[in-house]
This record gives C-alpha cells, structure tokens and sequence, in this order.
C-alpha cells in the first residue's frame, strides 16, 4: 500500500511503501516490503542527493532491516545539509536506544526537542527515558508537555508513573482518575481506583471503581476490588451482600468461559464473603482489630481453604 506523508520540514512529498506501522516490526529484513522502500527510497535519492529528508526516512528503513553503519552514514549526510533537523536527531536517537546507548540517545532527543519544541514525540521519549534513569523531575516537565499537547491513556499513565517516582501520589491518583473520564479508558480507571486505595482514600477509589465499571473493566477484578473495599471501609454487611449477588452473576459467566484468571478470582472472592459473613457476627469492638485485611490475609485465607478442600 501507497501513502503520501509530509515531511516536519518543508513541503517535500515522499512516497514510502508499508504493510502495516514500522513501529511493531521485529524484523523489518524478512519483510520485502520495507526492502522495496528503501529501493524507492534509494532512487529518489539519486535524483535529489541534498534532500536531508529523505536520507532520514531511507535511515530509518535501514534500522528497521538492522542495517545500523548504513543508517548513521544517511543520518550523518541529513544533519550536514540540515543540522538543525528534528527528524534527523530523533531517528539517531532511536538508532542509539535499540543499541542500548542511552546517553547518546538523550543526547539526540535533547538536539531534536530544540529544533522543534512543540513535537511531542521526543519529548515522550526523552521523559520516559529520563524517568528511566531516576530524574523524575525533569521527565515530568517533558511529559506534562506530551500530555497537553497529545494526551493519549498511554501519557495519562506516563505522567502518573512520573509523579509515584516522586512521591507526589495524590497527584498521580487525581490525574489517573481525570484520565480515566476524559479518555474513557477502563485501564485507568482500575489504576485511579488502586491509588486512592493505597493513600486510604476509599470513597474517591469507589469512585474510580463504578467509573471502571461502567467502562467495561474485566467483571471478575472489579468484583473482588469492590468487596476489598468494602471490608477496608469496615461496611462488612454491605460487602457480604456485595459477595453473594455478584458471585452468582460470575458464576454464570466462568461456566460460559473458564480461565484460570476467573477461577483465580472466583476463589478470592468467595473467600472475601466468607470472612464478611464472620466479622458481620462480631461484635462491634472487634471490627477494628480485622479492618483493612492485609492481602497476605487474604491469601493465607485462601491457601488454608484449598488445603482443607483438595
């Protein structure tokens, strides 16, 4: 398939031949079509030798088929008749980090965000490699820019992944949570949810789990979440009620598809309603000593139920 794309700089046209995104490519040498690109490539060079764009895409065709001396000579050949090329520096900056140099490639990112400041992608890069090599700080610079400027669930993640690092979780959780209702991504909302469980947030984390839920998050999860929650909130009644009605609706579901995930879940969760039917009969003074019943809890729970039911 044929498809015209512009360059960053300046109005060239260039024809490149694909299958499908270059990016999920694992072996861009066994595919003939990434070879005919560059054959393409190759001869529109010969005509136009000083045109540095595309000297870049034929560089990047040749990292695709592993072919990294013939890359950097294309990439050297841009940067000479275009130093200040943001292409040309991000796709050295690729080649560098496939090598495993990431220095070099910060190096390059760094080069190409100065040429360009308002493309997100290297700044994407550069912040995750940044927080990578623990300066969360500066990567959260770079990825608050990604997220204004593009905004996808995968940055909502990063940026929240750059606040943990620095210990900055009510942020992180907030934004998981805002993330989540902009982008209606179900993935997120379980993340927002898992946060504000762990600063012991439980009414906004209940929040996060109906939002979750009402995105299509994976039924079996959300149910255990929901009971978990609800004991850690000491509601033992509510969480018993909780167990029962939607284990029979899971049961329902595990018997049309069975995998050991639902198994794995279905067990947990019986075990959940299990201990909030027996703190339910406790007397009041002793629910505070069982609240917040650890994970570690909850699987030695299980582990004594399977021994004693082999």
């Amino acid at each position: 398939m044929k498809v015209k794309g512009r360059g960053l700089a300046g109005a060239l046209t260039l024809t490149v031949v694909c299958g499908w995104d270059a990016g999920e490519w694992r072996d861009a040498s066994a595919h003939p079509v990434a070879s005919q690109a560059t054959r393409e490539l190759s001869a529109q060079i010969q005509r136009a030798p000083e045109d540095a764009l595309l000297h870049v895409e034929r560089a990047r065709q040749w990292r695709l088929q592993g072919f990294a001396t013939r890359a950097r000579r294309d990439l050297t050949e841009a940067l000479r008749h275009h130093p200040n090329l943001a292409a040309a520096h991000h796709e050295w900056a690729l080649l560098e980090l496939e090598e495993g140099r990431e220095a070099r490639a910060l190096r390059q990112l760094t080069a190409a965000i100065d040429a360009a400041p308002a493309w997100w992608r290297p700044r994407q890069q550069r912040g995750r490699l940044l927080l990578r090599r623990g300066r969360g700080v500066e990567a959260v610079e770079d990825l608050r820019v990604v997220l204004a400027q593009r905004g996808s669930p995968d940055d909502f993640a990063a940026m929240a992944d750059a606040l943990l690092n620095l210990e900055r979780a009510d942020e992180a959780a907030v934004l998981l949570l805002e993330g989540a209702a902009t982008k209606g991504s179900a993935v997120l909302a379980m993340r927002a949810m898992e946060s504000y469980r762990a600063l012991g947030w439980y009414g906004d984390a209940m929040r996060g789990l109906d939002l979750a839920e009402r995105l299509g998050a994976d039924p079996f999860s959300t149910a255990v979440a929901a009971v978990e929650l609800g004991m850690q909130m000491g509601e033992w009644q509510w969480a018993f009620r909780e167990a029962s009605r939607r284990e029979v609706a899971l049961q329902r579901s595990f018997s049309r598809r069975a995998t050991s995930h639902r198994r794995a879940q279905l067990a947990l969760l019986d075990v959940l309603r299990d201990e909030a039917g027996q703190l339910c009969e406790l007397e009041p003074q002793d629910h505070d000593a069982l609240a917040c019943l650890p994970r570690p809890f909850i699987e030695n729970s299980l582990s004594r139920k399977s021994r004693s039911n082999p």
